[in-house]
């Protein structure tokens, strides 16, 4: 039998509370509502099942599989004050970027996918290097071009294969027609990326996607620093950890505000996730060249940051990490700790444990 159960809402508040069960940990036939307290569920079967299942504090742990599985719609926050509602089996994600955006959400679908999500809709509005006025521009009609339209449906079950340089997609035309995404990203391009007089434009950017899509959370995409071989860190001291350093700044003066008065949701660290995995002894390989991440490894890394940030799921329990099979483990290894290190300590590196014998 369950190891709570309840047939009206079932609202637990604090407390310590370990269950052991060969059903359900904790079921409820009408509304779960978990506000508080330290909960271990061991069993094989669902961690936590209702309609609609509330999860606003407090700690889950599940020994066996991830709670997702048995829910219908939840609601989870993450230790950095993300609160969002998702249908398990729905999820759909636009980035207005740059190839920074097509890093970040490439293998995207790939963790969905792991999780059971079977309505899965990502897309990327790419231009080159595009910053934040250059996506001014292109809202005013000022820009000559508009973005190359990357875009990923389970239905397809692939990517589409666009002209890389065809910029034939008007972001007001497109936006006017698809607005019910849950989630839009933005962020900066990456060479003004820690230089806060290039956010001149922020809010006029965040004002115009609230306009054109009133419902959907508007999340910041922290980008990372070049790796030390680059010459595009001559801007930045040639140093890598300065230019993070100037990242992180810019988000403590320019994006943190947005998110306390409301205009942004909030801020996925993939910046630092991909910092802590340079000290292990993968160091800058996971860059395919000066600035972007390998297809594999460095996007895996990206992608299961975001992932983590909309579920409130760990990295560690993610079906993504034992369903993969394309890393190698001592790669899974660094992924998982990279990511799960800059969820707890988003501005700050996390030396590796993994680390050059």
């Amino acid at each position: 039998a369950s190891g709570s159960y309840g047939k009206a809402t079932l609202t637990i508040n604090g407390g310590n509370i370990t269950i052991y069960t060969d059903d359900d940990g904790i079921h409820s036939d009408s509304n779960l509502i978990v506000n508080g307290g330290n909960i271990i569920i061991s069993n094989s079967y669902e961690g936590i099942e209702g309609n609609i299942i509330n999860f606003n504090d407090g700690v889950v742990v599940k020994t066996a599989e991830t709670f997702v599985a048995g829910v219908k719609e939840y609601t989870c926050t993450c230790g950095y004050d993300y609160k969002g509602t998702f249908t398990v089996d729905k999820i759909k994600i636009l980035s207005i970027s740059n190839s920074y955006g097509q890093d970040s959400f490439m293998k995207m679908h790939e963790m969905c996918e792991a999780a059971g999500f079977t309505d899965i809709h990502i897309a990327v509005l790419y231009f080159a290097g595009c910053s934040l006025d250059t996506h001014m521009q292109k809202i005013n009609g000022t820009h000559e071009n508009g973005y190359t339209l990357y875009r990923y449906t389970d239905e397809a079950g692939k990517w589409n294969t666009p002209t890389y340089n065809a910029y034939d997609t008007d972001i007001t035309e497109f936006l006017s027609s698809e607005s019910d995404w849950d989630i839009i990203t933005i962020q900066q391009g990456s060479s003004g990326s820690g230089k806060s007089s290039t956010f001149g434009e922020l809010d006029n950017v965040i004002n115009f996607v609230r306009g054109k899509c009133p419902d959907s959370k508007i999340i910041w995409n922290m980008t990372w620093a070049y790796p030390k071989d680059s010459s595009y860190l001559s801007a930045y001291n040639g140093d890598p950890i300065y230019m993070y350093n100037c990242i992180v700044d810019c988000i403590d003066s320019q994006i943190m505000p947005r998110v306390e008065n409301g205009n942004l949701h909030s801020i996925v660290p993939v910046g630092t996730a991909v910092m802590n995995a340079r000290t292990s002894s993968f160091e800058d390989d996971m860059h395919r060249d000066n600035t972007h991440l390998t297809y594999e490894f460095g996007r895996y890394i990206a992608a299961l940051t975001w992932f983590c940030h909309i579920t409130g799921q760990s990295p560690y329990d993610t079906a993504f990490a034992t369903q993969n099979t394309t890393l190698t483990t001592e790669q899974m290894n660094i992924v998982l700790e990279s990511v799960y290190n800059a969820l707890e300590n988003p501005y700050e590196i996390t030396q590796s444990k993994y680390i050059a014998q």
